[in-house]
This record gives structure tokens, C-alpha cells and sequence, in this order.
């Protein structure tokens, strides 16, 4: 099981915010265990070090340096799509694009008025 203390490096809130947003790319991520969870600690730990305040940091939306401003980017803008990818793949998730999947009726009501091809 994944915690926000094994994402060391950042502060806990951070840890916890990245966390958070880990579980929502691929739900079940923090209860992976063995090689899969210590992959996923690795691709957490970059990403929470990516949103420490550093200069040139990706994480930074703007700077200004007249009247000291930054603004920073939502938490979910630190992963990356390799990052979310890698992440989905620890889980079992596929990619979520595609073709649909499932069963689709072949006769169809409308299938005189507009002809299309037979899904299977």
C-alpha cells in the first residue's frame, strides 16, 4: 500500500495532494504492493518533486520579479501523459480511447432509412 510518507523529497501536503490526484488518473494505485507500488512510488516522487517552487520548474504558470509574483499551476498539470500512461498500466487500466466495446444489436429499426455497417 502506497502512503504519502513514501513520497519523500516534498512537504506531507504536497505528498498528499499528489496522492490524491494519482488516485483519480488510476483509481487503486495506492494499494498496489511489491515491484508495481515501488514503480508507482518512483513516478509519485518525480511528480511531487516537480511541483516544488523552483525556478524554470514547469510547475510555474508565471513569474514576475518587480512585485515578487508566481503563480502556479493546479496539481494534475505536474503529471505528465507518460506519467498518467505508466500509472494506468500499474493498475491494469488500457488506454481509455478506442473502439467501443460490448454487444451491439445487428438488426436495427432505422436500418432501412439509414444503412451503416454491422458492429460485432
Amino acid at each position: 500500500m502506497i502512503t504519502y510518507a513514501q513520497l519523500t523529497g516534498v512537504d506531507e501536503d504536497t505528498a498528499r495532494r499528489v496522492l490524491v490526484a494519482a488516485r483519480s488518473i488510476a483509481p487503486g494505485v495506492d494499494r498496489l504492493e511489491g515491484e508495481p507500488a515501488k514503480d508507482a512510488v518512483a513516478i509519485l516522487r518525480a511528480v511531487a518533486r516537480e511541483l516544488l517552487p523552483t525556478r524554470g520548474s514547469r510547475h510555474i504558470s508565471s513569474q514576475g520579479v518587480a512585485t515578487a509574483r508566481v503563480s502556479y499551476r493546479d496539481v494534475q498539470s505536474a503529471f505528465t501523459k507518460e506519467d498518467r500512461d505508466s500509472l494506468r498500466s500499474l493498475v491494469g487500466l488500457g488506454d481509455s480511447a478506442g473502439h467501443p466495446e460490448g454487444n451491439f444489436p445487428k438488426a436495427r429499426p432505422f436500418k432501412h432509412v439509414w444503412p451503416d455497417e454491422e458492429y460485432s
